[in-house]
């Protein structure tokens, strides 16, 4: 007599709709992932950049801005690649040290401490460093030597010793003293663009991959170094198409220690093919002058600027990020393809500080 055959029971057979709720989770956890896509797509989009308001494009479609968010190498702002220049290496302000000229001071003594700041500037003006110096808790004015000094334009290092002095007081046995240097600074920022016809394969058209251009059509912009950095970036990858329009964003990003005082100004002379949208909410610049060349320039309007002044201890301490929207404007027709640069300058106020401790003995009676 043949062996019985046993059937062990499963999840399938103890619970015949087992397969179907196993699908329809699947189901439900795929349309919920693509709402969520949706979502966090509409929202970006939606996000508000200084006085604009809208950053959407109405000629992307959902599929086309699920694959820019999906792609950050398409979508995102850039740090910008700090141009590598060892003689600007040091643009900006430092302060090298500070401390007390002696290891303690009696209590009818000055207190004197001492520090060296270093400086540089391309500003075409050059710039001043100021000072100021406090004793921390006390609404006190020491005496400075000196209170300022000034940096040429050039790009050289201004290395330069300060002093402060407070007269003896009722202080504490030990006391903090803060120095703190501020300066007017600029940055500037390049952005290449290319702009071909409508085509199927713009790096073909062009017939060879130009070098600021990456494999994924990105374009990192160059900036000064020094304490801010300035980052331009794009909404489309490169090379642009004529009578097209892109979303391009400035970034101004915070790289040292400090404080971002304010910004002062934020200028761009921009390639005539390149037309600045003049409605508010899509684009942050307005016209200041026209060239003779092919060039336009255009800066920061006042109410953005008041804008991110009024907030920047709070809101703007890290980075600042404008946008613009461009329309491209058609190719003549000798040109194959076109190469132009995007220029941007930004001039604002950085401040350095640095603290002490002193000490102070009661006289022996």
């Amino acid at each position: 007599m043949a062996e019985e055959k046993q059937y062990y029971p499963t999840r399938a057979r103890v619970y015949p709709g087992f397969k179907k709720i196993i699908v329809f989770v699947i189901i439900l956890a795929l349309i919920g992932g693509l709402i969520y896509l949706g979502f966090v797509g509409y929202n970006y989009f939606k996000e508000d950049i200084g006085d604009n308001s809208t950053v959407e494009d109405e000629d992307e479609g959902f599929l086309e801005r699920l694959q820019n968010l999906l792609n950050p190498d398409q979508f995102n702002t850039y740090d910008p690649i700090i141009n590598s220049d060892e003689e600007n290496e040091n643009l900006g302000i430092r302060i090298l040290s500070f401390e007390s000229i002696a290891p303690f001071f009696l209590s009818d003594e000055s207190i004197v401490v001492g520090g060296s700041v270093e400086a540089a500037s391309l500003s075409e003006e050059g710039a001043n460093v100021y000072f100021t110096c406090k004793m921390k808790g006390y609404d006190i004015e020491s005496d400075l030597e000196p209170s300022e000094f000034f940096v040429p334009g050039t790009g050289d290092v201004v290395q330069e010793d300060v002093y402060c002095s407070f007269e003896p007081g009722n202080f504490e046995e030990r006391e903090e003293i803060v120095l703190k240097a501020t300066s007017d600074l600029s940055v500037g920022s390049t952005y290449d663009v290319w702009i071909t016809p409508d085509v199927e394969d713009p790096i073909d058209y062009i017939g060879f991959r130009p070098e600021s251009i990456s494999s994924s059509g990105v374009v990192r912009s160059g900036s000064d170094p020094g304490p801010v950095s300035f980052g331009i970036s794009s909404f489309k990858s490169q090379p642009f198409v004529e009578d097209d329009t892109v979303f391009v964003t400035f970034e101004l990003k915070k790289e040292w220690t400090g404080n971002l005082v304010s910004v002062n100004s934020i200028k761009l002379t921009v390639p005539r093919i390149l037309t600045p949208s003049e409605d508010p909410t899509k684009c942050a610049f307005i016209l200041s002058g026209r060239s003779e060349s092919d060039k336009d320039y255009y800066e920061l309007s006042s109410e953005v600027l008041d804008k991110i002044n009024d907030n920047i201890e709070t809101d703007y301490q890290s980075e600042i990020v404008l946008r613009c929207d461009f329309e491209i404007g058609q190719l003549y027709a000798d040109d194959d393809f076109v190469n132009e640069i995007l220029t941007a300058e930004a001039d604002y106020t950085f401040e350095v500080s640095r603290s002490t401790d002193i000490e102070i003995r009661e006289l022996d009676v």
